[in-house]
């Protein structure tokens, strides 16, 4: 828990110093660590699939912490964010080694309505909780870390990302603001690193 309250802090302060104290975050993080009753790899989006399956993630995710905490109002807050345990798949693997080895790992990603209802049907009006009183309308899923080890020439040398990153891009997602990358092959548009 402390691990995640640490970047859920720093999200409070990036977006604090780059607003000039107009952006205030307020966050929570439960005690409680949920563990969904199917693997990752149910959820695995590989090479050519559609979001479909990391948004039913969200859905199962919720539905679960609403079934396991009660005691969770949710309309206390307006942007939710899912930890999944282990790595993303944001680091281009099958660039490095001609293959993806880890063709399971999640990817990274922010869903609101319009990207809800684009995998999971037009009818979709948010994630049902608190016995109905509330819905649940977007979820950013991100990984636990970005620690690679990368393989190369007869030598293993261990990248490690942090997630910030991540975590302050899809709340940018949240509030609204463009991607300023290729969002459908990843590859930069604005130099080697952008918040967006």
């Amino acid at each position: 828990r402390q691990y995640f309250m640490s970047h859920m802090k720093f999200l409070k302060n990036y977006y604090s110093k780059v607003s000039n104290g107009k952006v205030d975050i307020e966050f929570s993080i439960p005690d409680k660590i949920y563990t969904l009753p199917d693997s990752m790899r149910k959820y695995g989006v590989p090479k050519g699939s559609d979001f479909s399956k990391l948004a039913n993630l969200a859905v199962d995710s919720w539905k679960l912490v609403d079934k396991e905490s009660p005691e969770i109002n949710f309309s206390d807050y307006d942007c939710f964010f899912i930890f999944h345990a282990g790595f993303g798949k944001d680091i281009d693997l099958a660039g490095i080694y001609g293959s993806d080895p880890t063709p399971y790992d999640l990817p990274s990603i922010t869903f609101g309505m319009n990207s809800f209802r684009k995998y999971l049907g037009s009818s979709f009006d948010g994630i049902s909780v608190n016995g109905g009183k509330y819905k649940i309308t977007n979820s950013a899923i991100l990984p636990e870390s970005e620690y690679r080890e990368i393989k190369s020439y007869g030598v293993t040398n261990l990248v490690e990302l942090s997630i910030n990153g991540l975590v302050v891009s899809s709340f940018g997602s949240y509030l609204g603001l463009p991607d300023l990358f290729n969002t459908k092959d990843g590859s930069t548009a604005i130099g080697r690193f952008g918040l967006m």
